[in-house]
């Protein structure tokens, strides 16, 4: 389970959305938490190391979930835009203090790693919290801009 957990075969030969949905059945089975799943205009391909990137923050994410929430619903949403792909992440759990005063206080390297490896991308990582009304962590990256030459040449990738 543990290799699965690092490294999807399903995210790498079926897509994001076919693996956040089996992290997402896997999480509801073990955690017992009702989870929904939302996908808007997400693009059906979607370049490895963003798949990965999104795939890895929901990780985290149901893994806070379960192991701190005590939430009884979860609702996972998958968004795509001209511009980029986004993950959002609501619990209805007991929420945490997120002023920067606390951050210090926190034991854990989990959110502070996925802000770094969001940051990797251009991407952008929020987390809204009050303590009683749960959590919602938002997860936004720019797709790969292409750049068109003005001589009828070849688009070039821009990551």
């Amino acid at each position: 389970r543990l290799a699965h957990q690092l490294h999807s075969s399903l995210l790498e030969h079926a897509g994001l959305e076919a693996a956040v949905l089996e992290l997402v059945q896997e999480f509801e089975t073990r955690a017992v938490v009702k989870t929904n799943v939302v996908v808007r205009n997400f693009p059906a391909v979607l370049s490895p190391d963003r798949a990965t990137c999104l795939y890895r923050v929901l990780q985290e994410c149901l893994h806070n979930v379960r192991k701190h929430a005590n939430a009884s619903q979860v609702l996972v949403r998958l968004l795509g835009t001209r511009g980029g792909v986004g993950l959002c992440v609501r619990d209805d759990g007991c929420g945490f203090d997120v002023t920067p005063e606390s951050a210090g206080k926190r034991k854990g390297l989990g959110l502070i790693s996925l802000g770094e490896r969001l940051g990797m991308l251009n991407g952008t990582f929020r987390i809204q919290s009050t303590r009683g009304c749960g959590t919602e962590v938002h997860a936004w990256i720019p797709l790969e801009q292409r750049n068109i030459s003005g001589e009828g040449g070849e688009a070039e990738a821009d990551p």
